[in-house]
């Protein structure tokens, strides 16, 4: 599902293009740069092939730096060479002496994975790391992966827990939204779809379930101005097509 795939890159403890530079002083550090950074650029610009390419004649140069082998790992991800990525995560795991931020984006590949215990077990530690600047993400991680092993109960506090860390943070509240809404807990679902699109006013998936929740609870006028949206941001995608349907219904 779309949506699940942009949970999982959403759940990456750094933007994936956000990397550090690679040691210019390392023996062959310039080269290894020159590779890192080209490859950077492909990724942002939404060629991960070329993006490997890159980040794997990079590896050769400077096998020991570790924001290679993560970016090796994200882009491995992105194409969905899932073992490959592990590889790179517990290598980068290794180099760095176990930082939160590499426990954390093992969490994201492994739900990837279907691998929930260990997606759970990856996100607690990155989550309990006092110095994880992005614990929020773990939380959520943690959640999404706790829900998979059948426990609402807990999700439920791990996103909670998110919300706490990081108020800001959209995808908390998101995940609250699904599991609010499978419980037929419409009203309250709706509530934390709408702090979602208010955080992240692009987010269609947001929207449309934002829409589906107004609709089973007859606010009929705030689902269609809901549905209207998500036509207005990608009338072309599933969820815009479905829109218009409901959108006809609801006439």
């Amino acid at each position: 599902m779309k949506w699940f795939h942009l949970l999982l890159i959403g759940l990456l403890a750094f933007g994936l293009f956000a990397c550090a530079p690679v040691d210019k002083l390392s023996p062959s550090g310039n080269d290894a740069n020159y590779h890192f950074l080209m490859g950077s650029s492909y990724l942002s610009g939404g060629n991960p092939t070329m993006a490997l390419q890159e980040f794997q004649q990079a590896e050769k140069l400077d096998s020991g730096n570790v924001d290679i082998h993560s970016s090796l790992a994200q882009t491995y991800m992105i194409k969905g060479a899932f073992d490959r990525a592990e590889n790179h995560y517990l290598k980068a795991l290794e180099l760095s002496g176990g930082k939160p931020q590499y426990h954390n984006n093992l969490g994201a590949l492994y739900l990837s994975m279907e691998r929930y215990q260990e997606a759970a077990d990856a996100f607690r530690i990155a989550a309990n790391d006092l110095l994880f600047n992005n614990a929020a993400v773990a939380w959520t991680g943690l959640g999404v992966a706790t829900l998979k092993l059948g426990d609402p109960a807990a999700a439920t506090d791990y996103y909670k827990r998110a919300i706490r860390m990081n108020a800001n943070y959209f995808q908390p509240y998101y995940q609250l939204g699904l599991l609010y809404f499978a419980e037929d807990r419409s009203a309250e679902a709706a509530k934390m779809f709408a702090k979602t699109v208010k955080l992240r006013p692009d987010f269609v998936d947001g929207h449309f379930r934002l829409a589906l929740a107004y609709a089973k609870t007859k606010q009929l006028d705030e689902a269609r101005a809901a549905f209207r949206e998500v036509r207005r941001l990608d009338p072309d995608s599933e969820q815009g097509q479905h829109a218009t349907n409901y959108l006809n219904i609801l006439q």
